[in-house]
């Protein structure tokens, strides 16, 4: 059974996989940042009452996946009449089409296709992560998946349709 500090290991030495999580979520760098420094302070805090040591991932996945929506939950709560900068503006590169795409899925669903595609788990592994029936997962995951084929068909015939307008 691992201690304490192998868990804690754990959450420094996979960080990058919560980053790209949490990112996906929230769209940029810097607050991606900031989730994964709040789950890892959520972890280290609430270590003690992880009952299974080894389902510890799982649960990190499940803290991330939560505290990234509590971080848009309280962006879009943010008062009337602040600044417009003082929110995260959204990181510009051209390879991050993906997740813009994975933007306009619902959140359950995203956290299906990143989990799967970017994480490399399992509809088992999903079905404990996101507290979901393995069912549920599959039917999320197939629905997804038409989603953003239709998005990239979609995509393709509107940049045809721009290049040849540019002509």
């Amino acid at each position: 059974m691992p201690d304490d500090e192998q868990i804690f290991r754990k959450i420094i030495d996979q960080r990058d996989r919560f980053y790209r999580v949490a990112y996906s979520y929230v769209g940029n760098e810097q607050d991606a940042m900031d989730v994964v420094q709040d789950v890892a302070y959520k972890a280290v805090k609430n270590l003690r009452r992880l009952r299974e040591p080894e389902y510890a991932e799982t649960w990190l996945f499940r803290v991330t996946i939560n505290t990234s929506l509590d971080f848009l939950r309280k962006r879009s709560h943010e008062q009337v009449g602040l600044p417009t900068e003082e929110k995260g503006a959204n990181d510009d590169y051209e390879s991050l089409t993906v997740f813009d795409m994975l933007r306009q899925l619902d959140h359950t669903s995203r956290a299906v296709i990143i989990l799967h595609f970017m994480e490399g788990k399992t509809f088992q592994q999903i079905s404990a992560i996101i507290e979901k029936n393995v069912n549920t997962v599959k039917t999320l995951y197939y629905k997804s998946l038409k989603t953003l084929k239709i998005q990239l068909s979609e995509e393709a015939i509107n940049h045809v349709n721009e290049s040849k307008r540019l002509e």
